[in-house]
């Protein structure tokens, strides 16, 4: 409403003769309609995601790859398969043990991949914990990052057995009611 006013004063200005002045003000109404625009997405954003946790937009049966799959056999029945650019890595007990990406693999050569297991070529430098707050994360997680942000989170349980993956995608389709304000 405050953006209203100050625009209308700044074209009643510009009208009587201060064209700079009220082109001047007519530029703050609208710097100030953007700030409240603005505020009003993020309180909508917050609100959305004060009672949003992490099982409501988690994949909680992700893909995962078993530590002890051949790399000829990962590269064929996961990567190609699903055209995906990494899966978490698991053991026997279905623990997370890192990420196994298609670059990772490819690197290593052509020959000996019928030889080698997922386990010898995983990331696990993106391993970091996330606090459990009141039911409302993950006890621990890894980031899956790119591009300088994070893509991805491997939500565990205290056992760090992998319950379930949360793609930058799935929490955007989760505040997206959120986000469409006209």
């Amino acid at each position: 409403m405050l953006s209203y006013l100050v625009g209308g004063f700044g074209l009643y200005v510009a009208v009587r003769g201060n064209v700079t002045g009220g082109i001047y003000l007519i530029f703050v109404a609208f710097i100030l309609s953007q700030g409240a625009r603005s505020a009003e997405v993020q309180t909508a954003v917050v609100s959305r995601i004060e009672h949003l946790r992490v099982s409501d937009v988690m994949d909680a049966e992700p893909v995962a790859l078993p530590a002890d799959t051949k790399l000829d056999r990962a590269l064929d029945d996961y990567f190609l398969r699903y055209r995906w650019d990494w899966f978490p890595v698991v053991d026997v007990g279905g623990r997370f043990l890192g990420l196994a990406t298609r670059e990772n693999l490819e690197k290593v050569p052509e020959a000996l991949r019928p030889g080698s297991h997922v386990s010898e070529v995983l990331s696990t430098d993106h391993r970091e914990g996330v606090p459990d707050r009141r039911g409302r994360a993950a006890r621990g997680a890894a980031r899956v990052g790119g591009a300088g942000a994070a893509r991805a989170i491997m939500a565990v349980d205290g056992e760090g057995v992998l319950r379930g993956v949360v793609t930058i995608e799935q929490v955007s389709r989760a505040l997206q009611p959120a986000t469409t304000l006209a």
